[in-house]
């Protein structure tokens, strides 16, 4: 009885003692401003779930494509700081872009709790369709597309190839750090679909004989889970490691002081924060805040 009121409950607008004015009903400036009401009705009404559990793959699944379209619109802001060498903007916007794709890794771990039963039930109600029919994916991929050429351009103007910027790093800390972030991103989508992958096998389970509604196989989504969005900046570290040599180096065992160990010009000793003494403020290598 106590569960049936409560259901019961939450189907109409519930007085806000604050306020002294109902809540749900769509008329509060917060519910106009964020349209609940019609946020809220997406979903299937609690009468029409084929099992509770619907609701949270539901849920879950158009959140993440609300994350989805945040990233691919963020990614224009991104564009436009790094075509006009706005690079402080273009870090702020990247770092923002590194939660937002951990926000969507760790929501797929509410979905996890889905059990294989479950799915199973719920999917008989999905058609065809499948993650590779997502538009906020497809809209990432553009993105990203045109971000790794806005970089590209970058380092074409700055006349400076990926792996100049990272054996040089004292020389290009601006690019660096732009390199880095970008990286940080593509680490945090990778490990989304790391993750989805895992939640895939969790559910369903990943075989050749086992295939999304769509018709690929399971086992097919392994690949994709380690493409890159930025190949460059992956590359550059094979590149770097193949030309990696033993030479000045010494046995674990032997006795070392930082004078005795052979130069790097990217290595040198400097200190963490450089200090301009003529302006008496810090560099950050980012170039000046606009």
């Amino acid at each position: 009885m106590r569960a049936r009121n409560l259901h019961l409950a939450l189907q109409a607008p519930l007085e806000n003692k604050y306020m002294g004015k109902p809540v749900g009903a769509g008329l509060l400036d917060y519910e106009v401003y964020l349209r609940t009401s019609e946020l809220r009705s997406l979903q299937s009404s609690p009468h029409a779930l084929v099992i509770p559990d619907e609701m949270l793959f539901q849920i879950a699944h158009q959140s993440q494509e609300l994350w989805l379209k945040l990233a691919a619109f963020e990614t224009i802001g991104l564009v436009e700081a790094i075509d006009g060498d706005d690079l402080w903007a273009a870090a702020e916007t990247l770092k923002r872009q590194v939660l937002v794709m951990k926000t969507l890794e760790s929501e797929l771990a509410v979905i996890s709790t889905l059990s294989p039963e479950a799915f199973l039930v719920v999917r008989r109600f999905l058609g065809n369709g499948s993650g590779l029919q997502s538009p906020g994916y497809f809209e990432l991929l553009l993105a990203a597309e045109t971000a790794n050429d806005a970089l590209g351009e970058l380092l074409k103007r700055r006349d400076v190839r990926i792996r100049d910027v990272y054996e040089e790093r004292a020389r290009y800390r601006d690019l660096h750090h732009i390199c880095e972030l970008f990286v940080d991103v593509d680490s945090g989508f990778q490990m989304w679909l790391a993750a989805h992958f895992t939640l895939v096998r969790r559910t369903l389970g990943i075989d050749r004989s086992v295939k999304a509604l769509d018709g690929f196989p399971t086992v097919a989504l392994g690949p994709r889970t380690t493409k890159p969005l930025f190949p460059a900046l992956w590359e550059v570290r094979v590149e770097m490691s193949r030309g990696w040599t033993r030479d000045g180096g010494a046995s674990p065992t032997t006795l070392r002081s930082r004078d005795a160990s052979p130069s790097h010009p990217s290595l040198s000793s400097r200190p963490l924060v450089a200090c301009d003494e003529s302006e008496s403020g810090i560099r950050t290598g980012l170039g000046n805040r606009k």
